[in-house]
């Protein structure tokens, strides 16, 4: 194997490893869940990190992971789940173990779509998938609602923000507060 092919799948293995951590804690039996999750995290850290230093290169990845902002985002989402999952402890729900890791997949994807618009919308999905997770157990959907309500502001203001015209101040300026609320 080249080194190159070597790095491409390095780098689709970063890429798909948030959503096997959430298939391996909702499969791990709930005793040893956040061990599971711990280690799932600590890994897809290692493997960001190896894709930062050893960018995908070749005829086959064609500009692909090759911007080093992205690359240095994708290793502080790795380090934010890894963040998340060692403050929090066990959970007995399995779909609830999941939304960490979800949600840190859908962010990543979210984060390389080749149009702001179609990342806006995997950011919806990351929300929504909470929202639903939370929602589920009785009695829970004002908790449900307000995660929604919340997250969906920043959403609106980036998507206000994509409807400005580019490269002005206004326009990035409200982008921006979109994507940190």
């Amino acid at each position: 194997m080249r080194f190159e092919d070597f790095t491409v799948f390095l780098a689709a293995l970063a890429f798909v490893w948030p959503f096997l951590g959430a298939v391996g804690v909702c499969l791990a039996p709930t005793e040893r869940s956040r061990d599971v999750a711990l280690w799932m995290a600590g890994l897809g850290c290692a493997l960001a990190v190896a894709v930062f230093v050893f960018p995908a290169t070749g005829g086959v990845s064609a500009d692909w992971e090759d911007d080093p902002v992205q690359r240095a985002g994708r290793v502080m989402l790795a380090l934010g789940l890894w963040v998340t999952v060692l403050e929090h402890g066990i959970f007995r729900e399995r779909l609830l173990r999941s939304v960490p890791h979800v949600s840190t997949a859908l962010a990543g994807l979210g984060c390389v779509a080749s149009q702001a618009a179609i990342g806006l919308g995997i950011l919806f999905l990351a929300l929504a998938w909470g929202v639903f997770v939370f929602m589920r157990p009785a009695g829970q959907a004002l908790a449900g609602w307000q995660i929604g309500r919340t997250a969906a502001v920043g959403l609106f203001l980036a998507l206000a923000g994509l409807t400005l015209p580019p490269h002005g101040l206004t326009a990035g300026l409200v982008l921006a507060c979109g994507w940190w609320s």
